[in-house]
Formats: C-alpha cells, sequence, structure tokens
C-alpha cells in the first residue's frame, strides 16, 4: 500500500529510513509532515523558532563566512 500511495509514511520510520537511504532525518521529517499534516509541522517551528534543519543547510552560514572572505552584505537588498 505504502509502494502506490494509498498509506502515509509512518512517521515513527523516518530516522531508520532516511539512514538507510543516506538523506538527513530533518529534510525526511520535514516532507513526511508536510505530505501528512502540515500543521503538525507548525508545531516544533513555533515552539523551537525555528524551521526544522538539515545538517547541510546548518553548514551554510559557515560556507558564506569562508566564500565572502567574512565582508558581510544585504543578500535581500532590491536592486
Amino acid at each position: 500500500m505504502l509502494r502506490s500511495g494509498n498509506m502515509a509514511f509512518p512517521v515513527n520510520k523516518v530516522g531508520v529510513t532516511a539512514k538507510a537511504l543516506g538523506i538527513d532525518p530533518a529534510f525526511l521529517l520535514t516532507r513526511v509532515l508536510e505530505a501528512r499534516n502540515p500543521e503538525l509541522l507548525e508545531v516544533p517551528q513555533e515552539i523551537l523558532g525555528n524551521p526544522l534543519v538539515t545538517d547541510l543547510e546548518a553548514k551554510m552560514p559557515a560556507w558564506v563566512r569562508k566564500e565572502t572572505d567574512g565582508v558581510e552584505f544585504d543578500i535581500v537588498a532590491q536592486s
């Protein structure tokens, strides 16, 4: 039933499935919650004050600092 799309992905299998697929569990959990119950996804975001962040997303600030040589700029400024 899961294969045909007639069954929702079991949330309690996110961790083991993400590990087996070699993907970030936070990424998979976000996708599963978006598909099953978007309102439920809002709960950790509201409580923690931020969306679920993947390991790769967490590394982005360090990458930006390295690539810009520490020069600060506004990436959302209107031109």
